[in-house]
């Protein structure tokens, strides 16, 4: 939790991710800032600066978790899962945003099964550095 708040505080917390394969994060925790929308799971820079966003995905289907920008892919991280294990994975990202750049998670299943459920805490932050 941030324990300041500036003129030009940005950040968010969002959980409970899910769908497929725009992930819609509905439960948001924290939101300085109010650029994390969680009826589209997309978070809008209000201001220009350096972020930093992260999203923790969980399931038991191998997949590519994806941070789009702007609706260009710019981070991949594939994740292989053997059988019915379960694998939470992170995805981390620092970038500069211009004020109305978006930033999203997306997520390809590897398999008939393609949504992200309901009942794992997928997770979706992030913060303006400067």
């Amino acid at each position: 939790m941030l324990s300041f708040y500036s003129e030009h505080c940005v950040a968010f917390e969002a959980r409970n991710g899910c769908g497929s394969p725009f992930i819609v994060f509905s439960d948001v925790l924290l939101n300085p800032g109010n650029g994390f929308n969680s009826s589209t799971g997309i978070f809008t820079a209000p201001y220009p600066g350096q972020h930093l966003c992260a999203a923790k995905i969980c399931h038991s289907k191998s997949y590519n978790c994806q941070f789009l920008k702007n609706g260009v892919t710019v981070v991949t991280k594939k994740v292989t899962t053997y059988n019915t294990e379960v694998i939470w994975r992170s995805l981390t990202y620092v970038t500069y945003l211009e004020t109305g750049d978006h930033l999203y998670v997306y997520v390809i299943l590897e398999s008939s099964y393609n949504f992200v459920p309901t009942h794992v805490e997928n997770e979706f932050i992030g913060y303006r550095l400067q």
